[in-house]
């Protein structure tokens, strides 16, 4: 018994030792391959970063490290800022890193317009197929070649003048309703009425232009659930964020990154949305409703399939809301902050309009003064602060100013904001002075000789800017008119990088009624 016992206790031990000389094996094994997996996966990085490094050596720029690029420097963190920085150092052409991406960095108004100008070679690339796409889906901003000419001619009818005029009756309903429901209703609750309120403009101007692009776009009503609309301008505005940071530093798609988590939120939000307006539309036509807006043109496509419905859908509904949202708040900012220009534009409207009650598509085509104003708020914070092309040849650019070869996939960076702040361009960039623009206003708002185009340039120009640009006009009017903006003591709209120009703490103003 004693010799099975001990024969047992060897061969237990024999067994452990077997198990113990496996897993010392394997445990190396592991060890190897991830030492060699990280050397390769290094000398890759370094590989890449010399090559990247090689292919724009003719570019001046900051100094950049294999794997963080030029990010080291912390005044990355303020990155609008830091452009202007750069821009200063090493001129309008330099070169940097985003941590491991390339980018030339263009800023010289001549050169970005004969780019954007050239929609055959210089291409909306990863940026806009890879992230754009993962939050818009199939629209209009994601599209290249045939599919954007399609998706344009499908829409642009319904965002051209005289479409677009005849909403001008919705505009002024929408906006004294909410300016009753938002801002009467606050100054009402308070006791000292004739001293005003602070109050969030970014929100108020969230939700109406939601509401006026959602009356345009689809005869759908939000402010019947007002807690639904508020959820949905701040989970856009959120998404705007998050997929703009996606965008800059190339972060992989994992729902494990807040930006990713974001974006995703968003887009069923959006699409939640999407199926309340579907629902509200079917009921209308089995009503015996009949509809011409862009819901009905993409219904009635044959050729879309329902992703592309709902790509075109959350472009328009993020694009067409948030953007007009935030340029109307920085303009009653800028506004704020001026006391004596908008003085000055008061007057100017009330000689202009008087009180009408009614303000009409023709009416603010002919407020010159306005328009100035909200140009140079644009300017000064472009909605839209950077915009990205890629290169899809070499291609050698030689004139009197320039002579210089971009390489084949090159990322090209147009820093809006720097360019719309630049010295050597804008007299006083700092300052807000809409007299600048007394004889560059145009039509579609743009100055292209300046570099300045807040609605895009060429072909692929914002297609909803004419319905922006008389949506502001009629909104700031009955705004103006009702109630004096002044600056909140301490207060400064702190700016984060995304999608649109978006702030961590709102726009905040005092409001005093006239």
């Amino acid at each position: 018994m004693q010799m099975i016992h001990h024969q047992e206790q060897h061969l237990k031990q024999s067994i452990s030792t077997f198990f113990f000389v496996m897993l010392q094996l394997f445990l190396n094994i592991v060890i190897k391959v991830v030492v060699v997996g990280t050397i390769c996966g290094a000398a890759f990085v370094l590989t890449r970063f010399l090559y990247d490094s090689y292919r724009l050596r003719k570019f001046r720029g900051p100094i950049s490290l294999p794997v963080i690029g030029s990010c080291w420097d912390p005044g990355f963190a303020e990155l609008y800022k830091h452009l202007q920085i750069l821009v200063k150092r090493h001129g309008k052409i330099f070169q940097m890193f985003s941590f491991t991406r390339p980018i030339l960095v263009i800023t010289d108004p001549q050169l970005v317009r004969r780019i954007l100008s050239d929609h055959k070679t210089f291409y909306k690339g990863e940026d806009y197929t890879k992230y754009f796409g993962f939050t818009f889906g199939k629209g209009l901003i994601t599209a290249n070649g045939e599919d954007h000419r399609k998706g344009r001619a499908l829409l642009g009818k319904y965002f051209i003048r005289s479409s677009v005029a005849p909403f001008a009756d919705a505009v002024n309903r929408i906006v004294k309703h909410a300016i009753l429901e938002k801002l009467d209703s606050q100054l009402l609750s308070i006791q000292d009425r004739e001293n005003g309120f602070d109050f969030n403009m970014e929100e108020f101007f969230a939700v109406l232009a939601l509401r006026c692009f959602s009356k345009f776009a689809c005869d759908y009503d939000t402010s019947i659930d007002p807690k639904y609309e508020k959820a949905i301008c701040h989970i856009v505005s959120k998404g705007a964020y998050g997929v703009g940071l996606l965008m800059m530093f190339q972060l992989p798609l994992w729902n494990c990154i807040p930006a990713v988590k974001s974006v995703v939120n968003a887009n069923e939000i959006i699409e939640d949305f999407y199926a309340k307006i579907l629902a509200h539309r079917q009921q209308a036509l089995a009503d015996g409703h009949k509809f011409d807006d862009m819901l009905y043109a993409m219904l009635s496509d044959p050729t879309l399939s329902d992703e592309d419905r709902m790509g075109h859908f959350r472009t328009a509904i993020c694009a067409g809301h948030d953007t007009t949202a935030y340029f109307m708040s920085y303009c009653v900012y800028l506004l704020a902050k001026n006391p004596e220009m908008q003085q000055q534009l008061y007057d100017y409207l009330l000689d202009k309009l008087g009180d009408k009650a009614t303000i009409t598509a023709d009416d603010t085509a002919q407020l010159n003064f306005l328009q100035r104003v909200m140009m140079e708020s644009l300017r000064l914070y472009p909605i839209v602060p950077n915009l990205t092309r890629e290169c899809s040849v070499d291609t050698h650019i030689k004139d009197s100013n320039f002579n210089l070869t971009i390489p084949k996939h090159t990322t090209l960076m147009f820093p809006i904001f720097a360019m719309n702040r630049d010295p050597d361009t804008w007299e006083d960039p700092t300052v807000f002075k809409p007299s600048r623009f007394e004889n560059k206003a145009s039509s579609d708002f743009t100055s292209a000789k300046d570099g300045y185009f807040p609605f895009g340039y060429g072909c692929r120009i914002c297609i909803g800017n004419t319905l922006a640009q008389m949506e502001a006009s009629i909104i700031l009017v009955h705004l103006i008119r009702a109630y004096k903006f002044s600056a909140v003591p301490g207060f400064h709209p702190k700016i984060r990088g995304g999608v649109s120009l978006t702030t961590t703490n709102g726009i905040c103003v005092h409001l005093t009624p006239r």
